[in-house]
């Protein structure tokens, strides 16, 4: 179990450098993070190797997230 707070963002992965990009949102960025680094879940991000986080905004509220 993890000491850190709950980091509510919305996100943005890349593939490489102009390579793919992938837009999530989560209440768990740290977690969320090491996911797509590990390629943890099938999907479009561990498809197109989306581990390499480039940019993020924190929210107050995951609602504001998922509007962002």
């Amino acid at each position: 179990m993890s000491n850190r707070r709950p980091l509510i963002a919305t996100y943005i992965e890349a593939s490489r450098p102009h390579g793919v990009l992938y837009i999530g949102m989560t209440a768990k960025l740290y977690e969320r993070a090491g996911q797509h680094r590990t390629g943890a879940f099938r999907g479009f991000a561990s498809r197109h190797g989306c581990g390499m986080l480039v940019w993020y905004q924190q929210h107050e509220f995951v609602t504001a997230a998922r509007r962002r």
